[in-house]
């Protein structure tokens, strides 16, 4: 595990298992100046493709991913505010069969092959064509296993569009750099609860969240106190 200061690089780890993974790249991203962690698998080989490589796997600090445009909203009354669908991938293939029977709602189908379904983004000003690539920021990418099987659905939290990626015509970002990214968040959640139990603060209340960041149901701060409603949700 490496990263980059700049035009330098920083101090490399040689890494065994999940918490020394972790710790590592926590030293890493957390740098002064570090732009995120490279992880690379020993004895693997340089390619072109480095970002497809999944023996090669760079994790930026604002957790960017880019992102396949499934569908475009024009927000109404506007010409020119948009908010996107947005997926990754494409699944292994047994994979995206589980999840388009299991999940319909997370799985999008291009081309053939089945893409994770990551949620809708912010409004934004920037004009992305269906079935481009734009590059997203997000809080983290959220992961949940389908139960019985070893396939999961994602969900990006608070999804940011940063730019129209052009250069990378549809091929968006694949799943192991998702699982890659959810690793990473995973320390900071509980991880004895699946992700629609997540609970978050909205306003004056804590919310239980589903998959995809909206509340399935909030208790007021006013009426419980901040502990007694954060205990409740």
């Amino acid at each position: 595990i490496t990263g980059k200061l700049g035009q330098k690089n920083v101090q490399g780890f040689v890494v065994n298992n999940r918490k020394e993974y972790l710790e590592a790249v926590k030293r890493v991203r957390e740098a002064e100046g570090s732009e995120g962690a490279m992880i690379i698998q020993l004895n693997s080989k340089y390619r072109k493709d480095t970002k497809h490589n999944p023996q090669w796997v760079k994790l930026k600090n604002l957790k960017e991913v880019d992102c396949l445009v499934a569908e475009v909203f024009r927000i109404e009354g506007t010409k020119n505010v948009f908010g996107y669908r947005i997926c990754a991938g494409p699944y292994p293939k047994e994979c995206g069969e589980i999840v388009k029977k299991r999940r319909p709602k997370k799985a999008y189908e291009y081309k053939g092959e089945v893409y994770a379904v990551l949620g809708k983004t912010f409004n934004t000003r920037i004009r992305v064509p269906k079935h481009h690539v734009l590059r997203i920021k997000c809080d983290e990418i959220l992961r949940d296993k389908i139960e019985g099987t070893n396939c999961f659905v994602y969900s990006a939290v608070k999804p940011l569009v940063i730019e129209y990626v052009k250069e990378r015509n549809d091929v968006p970002d694949s799943i192991h750099v998702l699982d890659r990214l959810a690793e990473l968040s995973l320390p900071r959640m509980k991880r004895d609860l699946p992700i629609e139990k997540f609970v978050r603060r909205r306003g004056d209340s804590w919310c239980v969240l589903d998959s995809e960041g909206k509340p399935i149901k909030c208790y007021s701060i006013r009426e419980f106190g901040d502990e007694g409603a954060k205990e409740k949700a």
